[in-house]
């Protein structure tokens, strides 16, 4: 019995310290609610009092939400990410986003650039967006540049090949025929 009791003063103990716990959290929360809520006013209070003077500036560059679809977002995000591993074809979609976004503009098809900066793309001064914009807009001309002597390339192999391939297959014909004609003689 005496071991019952025992648990029994050890529980009541255990259950008294946690509410002193609690009750010191509680009081730590609210008191660290009321320093934060007096600091906002004080800060609302001094922007009302510059604001009344009239030399607040708007320097604030607040979030504003990207233009475009945020799907055709992500798909424009990830063509650029897997250029590499899909050997270039990508950049077919991003042709094509550029192109649409012309047609049905920058409401469905947000600019290039812009589908980096995500859900927070920053306010009025965005400085990096405009040089990310110039940024893709250099890259992807080099790109289509590079595809363009690659495909001009390829088209002058194929060209010297044919060139070369009817050479021979003349060759390879006058000689059958000679061959043909020697094989004729033997018989008449």
């Amino acid at each position: 019995m005496a071991l019952d009791e025992q648990l029994l003063a050890k529980q009541d103990s255990v259950g008294s310290s946690q509410e002193d716990y609690n009750s010191r959290v509680s009081e730590f929360n609210a008191s660290k609610q009321a320093d934060w809520q007096e600091s906002e006013t004080e800060e609302e209070e001094e922007l009302d009092a510059e604001s009344e003077e009239g030399e607040v500036e708007s320097d604030l560059e607040l979030p504003v939400a990207p233009k475009g679809n945020p799907a055709t977002n992500r798909l424009l995000r990830q063509a650029w990410i897997n250029l590499i591993p899909s050997w270039g074809l990508t950049l077919i979609w991003i042709n094509i986003h550029v192109i649409l976004s012309m047609v049905f503009g920058k409401a469905a098809f947000c600019k290039l650039g812009d589908e980096w900066l995500g859900g927070a793309a920053i306010g009025k001064k965005n400085i990096s967006g405009s040089r990310l914009n110039l940024l893709e807009k250099i890259g992807l001309a080099l790109l289509d540049l590079g595809c363009l002597v690659i495909l001009i390339g390829f088209s002058i192999i194929a060209i010297i090949v044919a060139n070369y391939l009817s050479f021979n297959l003349e060759f390879i014909i006058n000689t059958l025929g000679t061959l043909w004609d020697a094989i004729i003689s033997i018989f008449k």
